[in-house]
Order: structure tokens, then sequence, then C-alpha cells
């Protein structure tokens, strides 16, 4: 019931951050690797990046569907890390949640928080990181 409520009203009602996709892009031509850990399926967020990115943009994406524990399990990330040939110790998580900061300690890897969710910059110094941005862009300034 979940799903079929899902398919009709996630993806019309979810909007992007005014500077995620100049930073992707930005992070692309410098040779980073991008990808996505969600527990939403990866068709959903694949069908709702197609009007935004080229396809193959992604190096990865991982969704609900691909792991059998949800973050903050490492799951989704060692499933990443696995798929591209990376190490934790070249890898940044970055997310909005005290979970994703979890996610990223739990995995081993380096964590950015970045305040556009409803955390706050308290909330995520918490958790080990490496900065805590105001806003997606500071990652390429």
């Amino acid at each position: 019931e979940y799903r079929l409520e899902a398919d009709v009203h996630m993806n019309v009602n979810t909007r992007l951050f005014p500077d995620t996709l100049s930073t992707l892009k930005e992070l692309k031509k410098r040779g980073a690797r991008v990808g996505i850990i969600s527990t939403k399926y990866r068709f959903r967020i694949l069908s709702y990046l197609e009007e935004y990115l080229p396809k193959d943009f992604l190096d990865i994406v991982v969704g609900g569907e691909d792991v059998k524990a949800p973050k903050p399990s490492p799951e989704g990330v060692q499933f990443a890390l696995e798929h591209l040939g990376s190490t934790p110790e070249e890898t940044l998580y970055i997310g909005d949640s005290t979970v994703d900061a979890e996610t990223a300690r739990n995995a081993g890897v380096d964590f950015a928080g970045v305040l556009n969710g409803m955390t706050t910059a308290e909330e995520l110094r918490i958790y080990p990181h490496k900065i805590i941005m105001q806003n997606l862009e500071e990652l390429v300034q």
C-alpha cells in the first residue's frame, strides 16, 4: 500500500536543493565518482534524476532494494564501495541527518554534514566529521 502511494506522490513532491546539480557537476569535473545511497527505491531515484542529469552521470545508486538492512547499517556504503572498487579511505559520505552520520561512522568512511535538512549543526557535530556545511556548494569552494 505504501509503495502504491509513493508511486503517486514521492517524486512529484521531491525537490533538489538549489546548489545540488552545480556541485555534483563540479565534483565530476574534478574527477570524483558520485553516488547516492538511499532508503528510497533505486528506480524512483533514477526516474526523478533523469530530468536533471545525463543518463550515466552517477557512478552508483544504491536503493532500499539493494540492501537487507537500511541506514544506519553500513551495508549500503559497503555495497557501493565494492561495486566501485573503492576504499573507505578515499570515500566521503555526505548527508543531512544523524542517520547519515551514523552510517558513515559505521562504514568507516569520512562524513561531511550539510545543513539543508532538519538536523542542526550541534546534532551533527556529535559525530566524527570532516566539515559541517551550510550548503552543498561549500564542498567545492
